[in-house]
Protein backbone atom coordinates (compact mmCIF):
# COMPACT_ATOMS: atom_id res chain seq x y z
CA UNK A 1 0.00 0.00 0.00
CA UNK A 2 1.42 2.81 -1.25
CA UNK A 3 1.65 6.08 1.40
CA UNK A 4 -1.39 8.21 0.22
CA UNK A 5 -3.49 5.31 -0.05
CA UNK A 6 -2.28 4.25 3.56
CA UNK A 7 -3.50 7.70 4.89
CA UNK A 8 -6.77 7.75 3.45
CA UNK A 9 -7.28 3.63 5.02
CA UNK A 10 -6.19 4.53 8.43
CA UNK A 11 -8.32 7.88 8.15
CA UNK A 12 -11.65 6.34 7.12
CA UNK A 13 -11.28 3.02 9.83
CA UNK A 14 -10.15 5.78 12.79
CA UNK A 15 -13.66 7.56 11.40
CA UNK A 16 -15.75 4.00 11.65
CA UNK A 17 -14.47 3.65 15.32
CA UNK A 18 -14.96 6.69 16.81
CA UNK A 19 -18.04 7.32 18.42
CA UNK A 20 -20.63 9.93 17.50
CA UNK A 21 -20.18 13.84 17.54
CA UNK A 22 -16.30 12.88 16.91
CA UNK A 23 -14.13 14.37 13.97
CA UNK A 24 -11.08 13.61 12.75
CA UNK A 25 -8.77 14.98 9.89
CA UNK A 26 -5.08 14.88 8.39
CA UNK A 27 -3.46 18.19 8.69
CA UNK A 28 0.02 19.38 7.72
CA UNK A 29 2.37 20.43 11.04
CA UNK A 30 5.54 22.20 11.14
CA UNK A 31 7.97 20.76 12.51
CA UNK A 32 12.11 21.29 13.39
CA UNK A 33 14.02 23.20 10.39
CA UNK A 34 10.07 24.02 8.63
CA UNK A 35 9.71 20.71 7.79
CA UNK A 36 6.03 19.89 7.28
CA UNK A 37 4.83 16.05 8.55
CA UNK A 38 1.06 14.72 7.80
CA UNK A 39 -0.42 14.42 11.28
CA UNK A 40 -4.19 13.18 12.06
CA UNK A 41 -5.66 15.00 14.11
CA UNK A 42 -8.93 13.66 16.66
CA UNK A 43 -11.40 16.22 17.91
CA UNK A 44 -13.26 14.29 20.82
CA UNK A 45 -16.78 15.39 22.03
CA UNK A 46 -17.05 17.15 24.81
CA UNK A 47 -13.11 16.63 25.35
CA UNK A 48 -10.66 19.44 26.23
CA UNK A 49 -7.90 17.49 24.29
CA UNK A 50 -7.51 16.47 20.59
CA UNK A 51 -5.08 13.46 20.23
CA UNK A 52 -2.79 13.83 17.54
CA UNK A 53 -0.53 11.41 15.76
CA UNK A 54 2.03 11.71 13.05
CA UNK A 55 1.39 9.40 10.18
CA UNK A 56 4.93 9.50 9.11
CA UNK A 57 5.99 7.09 12.26
CA UNK A 58 2.64 5.01 11.47
CA UNK A 59 3.23 4.29 7.90
CA UNK A 60 7.12 3.45 9.24
CA UNK A 61 5.33 0.75 11.44
CA UNK A 62 3.09 -0.39 8.84
CA UNK A 63 6.40 -0.91 6.73
CA UNK A 64 7.95 -2.91 9.31
CA UNK A 65 4.89 -5.55 9.75
CA UNK A 66 2.38 -3.88 11.61
CA UNK A 67 -1.21 -4.16 10.03
CA UNK A 68 -3.45 -1.35 9.68
CA UNK A 69 -6.56 -2.61 11.91
CA UNK A 70 -3.53 -2.37 14.93
CA UNK A 71 -2.50 0.98 13.64
CA UNK A 72 -6.19 1.65 14.01
CA UNK A 73 -6.63 0.31 17.09
CA UNK A 74 -3.38 2.28 19.18
CA UNK A 75 -5.45 5.48 17.73
CA UNK A 76 -8.84 5.03 18.78
CA UNK A 77 -7.39 3.28 22.48
CA UNK A 78 -5.51 6.73 22.92
CA UNK A 79 -8.87 8.64 21.79
CA UNK A 80 -10.58 6.86 24.14
CA UNK A 81 -8.14 7.62 27.18
CA UNK A 82 -8.19 11.16 26.27
CA UNK A 83 -12.05 11.71 27.01
CA UNK A 84 -11.21 11.86 30.72
CA UNK A 85 -8.98 14.85 30.18
CA UNK A 86 -10.75 17.50 31.97
CA UNK A 87 -9.80 21.21 32.27
CA UNK A 88 -7.76 20.95 35.48
CA UNK A 89 -5.01 19.73 32.86
CA UNK A 90 -4.90 22.70 31.81
CA UNK A 91 -4.78 24.60 34.74
CA UNK A 92 -1.89 22.32 36.19
CA UNK A 93 -0.05 23.71 33.08
CA UNK A 94 -0.30 27.05 34.01
CA UNK A 95 1.69 26.46 37.21
CA UNK A 96 5.27 26.99 36.36
CA UNK A 97 6.05 24.77 39.68
CA UNK A 98 4.20 21.75 37.85
CA UNK A 99 5.63 21.90 35.04
CA UNK A 100 9.76 23.04 35.74
CA UNK A 101 11.01 19.38 35.95
CA UNK A 102 9.56 18.86 32.87
CA UNK A 103 11.79 21.37 30.92
CA UNK A 104 14.32 20.71 28.37
CA UNK A 105 16.55 22.28 25.68
CA UNK A 106 16.95 21.19 22.29
CA UNK A 107 19.40 22.60 20.01
CA UNK A 108 18.42 23.05 16.39
CA UNK A 109 19.38 24.93 13.43
CA UNK A 110 19.02 28.83 14.01
CA UNK A 111 18.85 29.76 10.42
CA UNK A 112 15.88 27.14 9.35
CA UNK A 113 13.67 27.99 12.47
CA UNK A 114 14.46 31.76 12.22
CA UNK A 115 11.00 31.93 11.13
CA UNK A 116 9.77 30.65 14.77
CA UNK A 117 12.26 32.04 17.08
CA UNK A 118 10.73 35.72 17.59
CA UNK A 119 7.73 33.79 19.23
CA UNK A 120 9.85 31.17 21.65
CA UNK A 121 12.34 31.94 23.90
CA UNK A 122 15.75 30.54 22.86
CA UNK A 123 19.38 30.94 23.32
CA UNK A 124 21.66 31.17 20.72
CA UNK A 125 25.18 29.00 20.13
CA UNK A 126 27.15 30.22 17.16
CA UNK A 127 25.28 29.55 14.33
CA UNK A 128 22.67 27.26 15.81
CA UNK A 129 20.24 28.35 19.09
CA UNK A 130 19.29 26.09 21.75
CA UNK A 131 14.80 26.07 22.26
CA UNK A 132 12.94 24.57 24.93
CA UNK A 133 9.97 21.92 25.35
CA UNK A 134 7.86 20.77 28.01
CA UNK A 135 7.59 17.08 27.88
CA UNK A 136 4.23 15.16 28.52
CA UNK A 137 4.74 11.87 27.66
CA UNK A 138 8.00 10.24 28.16
CA UNK A 139 8.51 7.01 26.60
CA UNK A 140 11.35 4.92 25.82
CA UNK A 141 12.09 6.29 22.32
CA UNK A 142 10.01 9.03 22.09
CA UNK A 143 9.07 11.89 24.13
CA UNK A 144 5.87 13.82 23.53
CA UNK A 145 5.53 17.14 24.48
CA UNK A 146 5.10 21.02 23.16
CA UNK A 147 7.10 23.91 22.63
CA UNK A 148 7.83 26.86 24.89
CA UNK A 149 6.46 30.10 23.84
CA UNK A 150 6.97 33.30 24.91
CA UNK A 151 4.00 33.93 25.90
CA UNK A 152 3.74 30.84 28.37
CA UNK A 153 7.09 32.16 30.06
CA UNK A 154 4.85 35.68 30.90
CA UNK A 155 2.01 33.80 32.14
CA UNK A 156 4.27 31.81 34.38
CA UNK A 157 6.42 35.03 35.46
CA UNK A 158 10.02 33.58 34.59
CA UNK A 159 12.82 34.47 32.54
CA UNK A 160 14.37 32.70 29.65
CA UNK A 161 17.25 32.51 31.89
CA UNK A 162 15.47 30.52 34.47
CA UNK A 163 13.92 28.12 32.01
CA UNK A 164 17.55 27.82 30.74
CA UNK A 165 18.04 26.35 34.15
CA UNK A 166 15.28 23.69 34.89
CA UNK A 167 16.03 22.70 31.53
CA UNK A 168 19.62 21.67 32.23
CA UNK A 169 19.05 20.70 35.71
CA UNK A 170 16.41 17.80 33.77
CA UNK A 171 18.46 16.81 31.35
CA UNK A 172 21.50 16.22 34.01
CA UNK A 173 19.22 13.90 35.55
CA UNK A 174 16.53 12.44 32.95
CA UNK A 175 18.69 12.87 30.00
CA UNK A 176 22.57 13.21 31.11
CA UNK A 177 25.40 13.01 28.96
CA UNK A 178 26.95 10.10 27.13
CA UNK A 179 30.61 10.30 25.68
CA UNK A 180 32.15 7.12 23.75
CA UNK A 181 34.67 6.39 21.10
CA UNK A 182 32.79 4.77 17.78
CA UNK A 183 34.51 1.01 18.36
CA UNK A 184 32.44 1.29 22.10
CA UNK A 185 29.13 2.76 20.31
CA UNK A 186 29.38 -0.22 17.66
CA UNK A 187 29.88 -2.87 20.57
CA UNK A 188 28.01 -1.69 23.97
CA UNK A 189 24.92 0.70 22.14
CA UNK A 190 24.14 -1.09 18.74
CA UNK A 191 24.94 -5.13 19.91
CA UNK A 192 27.96 -5.42 17.55
CA UNK A 193 30.13 -7.33 19.75
CA UNK A 194 32.25 -9.29 17.00
CA UNK A 195 33.30 -4.92 15.69
CA UNK A 196 37.00 -4.70 15.26
CA UNK A 197 38.93 -1.83 16.87
CA UNK A 198 41.04 -1.52 12.83
CA UNK A 199 37.23 -1.36 11.54
CA UNK A 200 36.75 2.66 12.88
CA UNK A 201 38.96 5.08 13.87
CA UNK A 202 39.05 4.75 17.19
CA UNK A 203 39.94 8.33 18.16
CA UNK A 204 36.57 9.33 16.60
CA UNK A 205 34.10 9.52 19.53
CA UNK A 206 30.17 10.34 19.79
CA UNK A 207 28.77 12.81 21.95
CA UNK A 208 24.90 12.43 23.15
CA UNK A 209 22.70 11.37 25.95
CA UNK A 210 21.75 8.18 27.19
CA UNK A 211 18.78 8.17 25.47
CA UNK A 212 20.38 8.87 21.90
CA UNK A 213 17.28 12.06 21.40
CA UNK A 214 18.44 15.33 21.14
CA UNK A 215 21.83 15.16 22.46
CA UNK A 216 23.79 17.36 20.46
CA UNK A 217 22.34 19.43 23.20
CA UNK A 218 25.18 18.57 25.75
CA UNK A 219 28.15 20.40 23.06
CA UNK A 220 26.61 23.92 24.64
CA UNK A 221 27.73 22.81 28.26
CA UNK A 222 30.85 24.97 28.98
CA UNK A 223 31.56 22.14 31.74
CA UNK A 224 30.93 19.27 29.18
CA UNK A 225 33.20 21.07 26.35
CA UNK A 226 36.44 21.73 28.68
CA UNK A 227 35.81 17.88 30.37
CA UNK A 228 36.60 16.63 26.94
CA UNK A 229 39.60 19.13 25.91
CA UNK A 230 41.10 17.83 29.11
CA UNK A 231 39.96 13.71 27.85
CA UNK A 232 41.49 14.36 24.40
CA UNK A 233 44.36 17.09 26.12
CA UNK A 234 44.09 19.37 22.74
CA UNK A 235 42.21 21.00 20.97
CA UNK A 236 38.98 19.32 19.08
CA UNK A 237 36.50 19.33 15.91
CA UNK A 238 32.95 19.02 16.50
CA UNK A 239 31.12 17.26 13.58
CA UNK A 240 27.70 17.70 13.86
CA UNK A 241 25.97 14.79 12.84
CA UNK A 242 22.45 15.47 13.95
CA UNK A 243 20.06 17.24 16.56
CA UNK A 244 20.47 13.99 18.33
CA UNK A 245 24.50 13.69 18.84
CA UNK A 246 27.94 15.09 17.17
CA UNK A 247 31.21 13.44 16.36
CA UNK A 248 34.17 14.90 17.96
CA UNK A 249 38.06 13.73 17.24
CA UNK A 250 41.32 15.94 18.76
CA UNK A 251 42.64 18.47 16.38
CA UNK A 252 45.69 17.50 15.23
CA UNK A 253 48.26 19.78 12.77
CA UNK A 254 47.39 19.57 9.12
CA UNK A 255 44.13 18.33 9.53
CA UNK A 256 41.91 19.84 6.64
CA UNK A 257 38.94 21.97 7.80
CA UNK A 258 37.64 21.58 4.60
CA UNK A 259 37.76 17.76 3.88
CA UNK A 260 35.63 17.61 7.39
CA UNK A 261 33.19 19.92 6.28
CA UNK A 262 32.73 18.17 3.34
CA UNK A 263 32.19 14.89 5.34
CA UNK A 264 29.98 16.63 7.41
CA UNK A 265 27.76 17.77 4.62
CA UNK A 266 27.77 14.71 2.63
CA UNK A 267 26.46 12.28 6.08
CA UNK A 268 23.58 15.56 6.37
CA UNK A 269 22.72 14.77 2.24
CA UNK A 270 22.73 11.18 2.59
CA UNK A 271 22.11 10.01 5.96
CA UNK A 272 19.96 12.34 7.67
CA UNK A 273 16.08 13.11 7.97
CA UNK A 274 15.53 16.86 7.04
CA UNK A 275 13.70 17.30 10.31
CA UNK A 276 17.03 15.88 12.19
CA UNK A 277 19.49 18.46 10.37
CA UNK A 278 21.72 20.38 12.58
CA UNK A 279 24.37 22.09 10.77
CA UNK A 280 26.58 21.94 7.42
CA UNK A 281 29.21 23.52 9.72
CA UNK A 282 32.70 22.09 11.59
CA UNK A 283 33.06 23.45 15.26
CA UNK A 284 36.91 24.06 16.84
CA UNK A 285 37.16 24.12 20.56
CA UNK A 286 40.39 26.13 21.98
CA UNK A 287 41.62 24.25 25.04
CA UNK A 288 43.37 27.20 25.80
CA UNK A 289 41.25 30.04 25.24
CA UNK A 290 38.36 27.65 26.57
CA UNK A 291 35.97 28.37 23.63
CA UNK A 292 34.39 26.85 20.90
CA UNK A 293 34.28 28.68 17.47
CA UNK A 294 33.13 28.30 13.87
CA UNK A 295 35.85 26.65 12.08
CA UNK A 296 34.03 25.79 8.72
CA UNK A 297 30.63 26.42 7.25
Amino acid sequence: MYYRDFLQEVEKQVHAGLREGDKVRIKRVRKNNGVFLDCMVVQITNSVLSPSFHMDECFKNYLQGMKVEEIVSNILSICEDSRAVKDSTFDFLENFNNIRDRLVGHLVNREKNKDILEDVPHRDFLNLTIVYYCILDDQENSAGGFMVRNHMMQEWGVTEERVHQEAVMNMKLRYPVQFMSISELMKNYLGQKDWKEENADTKLYVLSNVRRMYGAYWITEKEIQEKIADFFASDYYVLPSSVHECLLLPAQEGMDETQLLSMVTDINRTQVADQEFLADAVYRYNRAGHCMTLAAG
